[in-house]
């Protein structure tokens, strides 16, 4: 068995772009940016490893 890893930059962060308005920060903004590259991938499922504020959209 493997495992591809994938790294995301979230909303903001790393090589992505600034949102317009703060509001694009929300928790389920991000956890819907998630299941967007899940989807776009193909993946039906996923492992979704998390440290500190990501633990919360990992949850979601």
């Amino acid at each position: 068995m493997y495992r591809r890893l994938v790294l995301l930059d979230l909303r903001g962060t790393g090589r992505s772009a600034f949102p317009d308005s703060a509001a694009s920060y929300s928790c389920d903004r991000q956890v819907a940016d998630v299941e967007a590259l899940r989807d776009h991938l193909g993946l039906a499922r996923v492992d979704v490893p998390a440290h500190s504020a990501g633990a919360n959209l990992a949850m979601q």
